[in-house]
Parts: C-alpha cells; structure tokens; sequence
C-alpha cells in the first residue's frame, strides 16, 4: 500500500520534536511514542458480507503498506432454492460464526462492515438479517463494529468513482498497490473496506484526490 494520508511525526532528536511540548508539559516525540504503541494493538477488519461469499479482510492499524500483514478470507454457504426458513436462520448464525471466527483468530479489534447494496439483485430481507447477526456476534465478542458507506471508500481510493465498472476499478487500484492478484472479487472489496479502517484509524492508506 502507499499513497499515504497520514501526517509524518518529527523525529527522535531533531529540533522540532526536542523543542515542541504540550502544554502538559509532554513533549510530542513522548506522545507519538505512546500513539504509534496504541496503534500496534489495533487490528481492524474488512468484511463485505455475502450470504454465498462473505470476503473478509484484517489488517494491523500499523501495517505500514506491507501486504505480507494482511491477511483474508472468502466465506459463504450455499443453500438450495428450496431452503425452509429455519435452514436460512441456521445458516445465518453459521455465517456470523465464522466471520467472528475468522476475526477472533487474527485478534480483530475493530470491525467494518460495507454498507449493504440494496438495490443489486439480492434477497434484500436476508441479506439484511446477515448484517444484522454478524454485528451482534461480533460485539458480543467483544469486537468494536463500525459501518463504511460504499461511495466514500471507493472515493478514497480511486478519487473519481466511474459510473460503470467501479468494482473493476477498485481491483485495478489494489493489484498495481500490490494486493495479490490472486484475490476473489469479494476479498477485494473488503479490502477496500479495510483501507476505509485504516484511514479512519490514522494508519497508512491508499488515498487518491479527487480529479478537477
């Protein structure tokens, strides 16, 4: 990753940081210290949830671009069009199961969820049960759940969203940031999700400005 959007800290021993203090007293390399060791212990997910195929994404807040620390996940269960209703509930738990799982075993602390799209051709009533389960099993383990709109994450990194393609473009953009090419269309997107978490998080990000 690169195209980076966070503020660079001055460094241990230069003028600036030697001469810069809080009003408390505290100088600012001290805080950065301690800011940079509360980071380390974020570790944020990605998840564009899918009732067949949930991609799933963690990332350290403190990655720094190094693609070798994120990690992924594709995860769905398939059903027959003639499912009874309690087979599409187990289901359901089966899936918010494994998604926490999935973020439990890379010690996710913070979790964010793409905002459903409604309006693509989808059961839209199960779909919005799976979002619903997921967040509950995740914070009842204890996991912090946030919700990223589709149209600003994409817009931060691509800069100008194309009305058509969008998705074509977002991979284009992980692949040449050096996201392996290998992903499924689905760990994409939760990647881009993940890159939402990191700019949220003041961690490193793709980021691209908007074109005048």
């Amino acid at each position: 990753m690169s195209a980076l959007s966070n503020s660079p800290t001055p460094a241990t021993g230069s003028p600036g940081a030697q001469r810069a203090t809080s009003q408390t007293g505290e100088s600012k390399t001290s805080h950065s210290r301690r800011h940079v060791s509360a980071k380390s212990q974020v570790i944020l997910a990605g998840l564009d949830l899918s009732l067949t195929a949930t991609g799933a994404v963690a990332v350290p807040a403190n990655c720094d671009g190094q693609w070798r620390r994120v990690h992924s996940a594709l995860i769905g269960d398939k059903l027959t069009r003639h499912a009874t209703t309690a087979e599409r509930a187990h289901r359901t738990q089966r899936l918010a199961d494994r998604i926490t799982g999935f973020c439990k075993g890379h010690g996710v602390t913070q979790a964010w969820i793409e905002s459903p799209a409604f309006g693509m051709r989808t059961s839209q009533h199960s779909l919005g049960e799976l979002h619903g389960v997921v967040k509950v099993t995740l914070l009842a383990s204890g996991i912090d759940v946030q919700v990223a709109q589709m149209g600003s994450l994409r817009k931060l990194l691509l800069g100008n969203v194309p009305r058509q393609f969008a998705k074509t473009a977002v991979q284009a953009a992980l692949i040449a940031a050096g996201a392996p090419a290998s992903w499924s269309a689905d760990e994409f997107d939760a990647m881009a999700v993940a890159n939402w978490a990191l700019s949220e998080a003041g961690g490193y990000c793709l980021a691209q400005a908007e074109a005048a």
